[in-house]
């Protein structure tokens, strides 16, 4: 059996978070068109037959100025994250036709050590290898898969791609286990979704929930 854990990293609202719920088959995470959706490096549990992969989601890596003292906060929770790795998925878009300060930021702050795999996500809607051959210029990757996450194709070549990069051993959560965080977490969570998909001008985006009861 394999075990692992992997870290999915990409710019804003690249589709991580959506990426991730395709691959457990449930809402686990919580989406929206709003950038920096996800705020903690939250641990999703994916297990099959000869496999546990330990997906870690991470917010949007950009970045922030000097001002910008949550961009500076997510960033370093990013990078945390990423040590802690077996592999990495780089998660990009198939519409990208030209390289953003963004992804240059992304390839120089991976560990290059670590296995990571380009995934270039909404396939069904654009040719994926255009963008193989422009992140080919930055970055020399272990190896490249094409998704859609929404649709959810393309995933069961993703996870054979991931199976090969995460070392043998025994699985480190039940399989009944989906999230590595408490019932707490995830209302705060669920609410913030709906306070992000409901609302526009009159909330900030850097609204925080806490429950108390």
């Amino acid at each position: 059996m394999k075990c692992g854990t992997v870290t999915i990293i990409g710019r804003p609202n690249a589709g991580k978070s959506t990426l991730i719920n395709s691959l457990l088959k449930s809402h686990a995470l919580i989406t929206s068109p709003k950038p920096q959706t996800t705020r903690n490096a939250v641990r999703c549990i994916y297990n099959d037959d000869d496999a546990q992969i330990i997906f870690t989601d991470t917010p949007g890596l950009y970045k922030p100025d000097s001002r910008d003292r949550l961009g500076i906060f997510l960033n370093d929770s990013i990078l945390d994250a990423l040590e802690d790795s077996d592999c990495i998925i780089w998660l990009t878009e198939s519409f990208t036709r030209k390289l953003q300060p963004d992804d240059y930021e992304i390839a120089r702050v991976l560990p290059k050590k670590i296995p990571v795999i380009l995934t270039v996500n909404k396939s069904d809607k654009a040719d994926p290898f255009a963008v193989f051959t422009l992140y080919d210029e930055i970055f020399q990757f272990s190896d490249k898969t094409a998704v859609s996450a929404k649709t959810k194709r393309g995933l069961d070549a993703l996870i054979s791609a991931v199976k090969t990069h995460i070392p043998e051993g025994e699985a480190v959560y039940d399989a009944d286990i989906l999230m590595d965080t408490t019932e707490k977490f995830m209302a705060s969570e669920i609410i913030r979704e709906k306070i992000l998909l409901l609302l526009r001008d009159e909330v900030p985006h850097c609204v925080a929930v806490m429950i108390d009861e």
